[in-house]
């Protein structure tokens, strides 16, 4: 009636209906409207016939899904952890960065732990290749030779020895290392950079590591029979490889993940794994630094306070692991 017209009331075809399109299709157009705050749950339900639900009138906009009305309080949300994290965030701002912090932290070192996985048996194949050959060439001496000669062919044997170490590791280094940087730079939307100079200085330092062990070892027994040195071969066969495949893991995965982070101008984070992570390790977590600084350095002592022996820290280290065996990672912020 008119005087209904005059009281605001209309008459209008609704359409969508008979526009309505297929799951996919509505699912999509859902999506897009509800991320920008333009439709509730409950709107979106009420059009495909459901019945309302508890709190889906409340509108939502992209930042992983947080209420429009706290939109205007949140100018500085980030993924970084610029400070210290209170032991009991107030504001749901806190919570909501430390909550993003953890949840990008977890899926970073899920990443890097599945090409790890992958890498693994190729890491091990190439130590076992090269903890074999020296085994062999010691074994082969000592069956022929005096062991008055052997100092003079140890020295020879592990001045030449680099090459073999790069022949074998260095591929298997270097794709592992790439990948880590590939999955940081995916991580934090970062441009890719060339880091051949650091990864290339990681190998050498690696194949440097691995001599100074072995030449160290065996030089300590010259003074012994050489069943010893034998011995200490076999040992060698038996459980290095194992022990070079976990700590290069760990230590390869650490530095090519600092160089993306340091080279986009962020900083490192030490984390660790858990409770079987050791006290020294521990007494590290959440510690940040920048490209120009180091977590611990040599001199330094790291004094756990409660009467066991400090650790004494003899080399820098820039990203972990603290020691062999350690099984701790960074994050970036």
């Amino acid at each position: 009636t008119e005087a209904e017209r005059m009281s605001g009331l209309f008459a209008e075809f609704q359409v969508q209906g008979l526009l309505r399109g297929d799951s996919a299709a509505r699912a999509e157009y859902y999506n897009k409207l509800f991320q920008v705050g333009a439709m509730s749950p409950n709107q979106i339900r009420s059009l495909e016939n459901e019945n309302p639900v508890e709190g889906g009138d409340q509108h939502f906009v992209m930042l992983n899904m947080i209420p429009l009305d706290k939109a205007k309080d949140a100018p500085h949300l980030t993924l970084e952890d610029d400070g210290p994290e209170p032991e009991e965030a107030k504001s749901f701002w806190e919570k909501r960065r430390i909550e993003l912090r953890k949840n990008r932290e977890k899926r970073s070192i899920d990443m890097r732990d599945r090409i790890a996985k992958q890498y693994e048996p190729l890491i091990r194949d190439a130590a076992t290749a090269i903890v074999n050959r020296e085994a062999i060439a010691i074994r082969k001496f000592l069956n022929k030779r005096v062991m008055s000669d052997l100092e003079v062919f140890l020295d020879d044997f592990y001045a030449d020895f680099p090459e073999f170490i790069h022949q074998k590791m260095s591929p298997v280094l270097r794709s592992y290392m790439l990948a880590v940087i590939d999955a940081a730079n995916l991580e934090f939307d970062l441009t890719e950079q060339e880091f051949d100079a650091e990864i290339n200085e990681y190998i050498d330092n690696y194949s440097a590591r691995h001599v100074e062990k072995s030449h160290g070892q065996m030089s300590a027994l010259l003074d012994q029979p050489s069943e010893a040195l034998e011995t200490r071969a076999d040992e060698w066969v038996e459980r290095r490889p194992d022990k070079i495949t976990f700590d290069e893991v760990v230590r390869a995965s650490a530095a090519a993940y600092s160089f993306a982070i340091f080279g986009a101008g962020l900083s490192l984070i030490w984390r660790i794994r858990g409770e079987r992570t050791c006290p020294y390790c521990t007494s590290l977590n959440g510690r940040k630094i920048r490209s120009d600084q180091h977590f611990a350095g040599p001199g330094d002592e790291i004094d756990l306070k409660d009467g066991s022996t400090p650790m004494k820290i003899y080399g820098i280290h820039r990203h972990p692991p603290l020691h062999q065996s350690c099984d701790c990672y960074c994050a970036g912020g």
